[in-house]
């Protein structure tokens, strides 16, 4: 995190000044709740996928290997 950073919200580019709160997450300033909410929510939604997918990959090698077992 550089000082620069904490100059403008990182959602919507507003400026921030010294004598405003600056919200946190993950080393980005917001100037807001709403902001910030709107990093966490895509932040989230990024991970579900991420876990979707790997449930998939992991029911197909499950599939994969109960097939192996029923031919045998």
């Amino acid at each position: 995190m550089t000082l620069e950073s904490l100059k403008r919200c990182f959602t919507c580019k507003k400026k921030l000044g010294e004598k405003v709160n600056i919200y946190m997450y993950k080393s980005l300033a917001f100037c807001g709740v709403k902001c910030r909410k709107k990093e966490i929510d895509k932040d989230e939604e990024e991970n579900k996928k991420q876990y979707v997918k790997i449930l998939g990959e992991e029911a197909t090698i499950l599939h994969h290997q109960s097939s192996k077992r029923i031919n045998n």
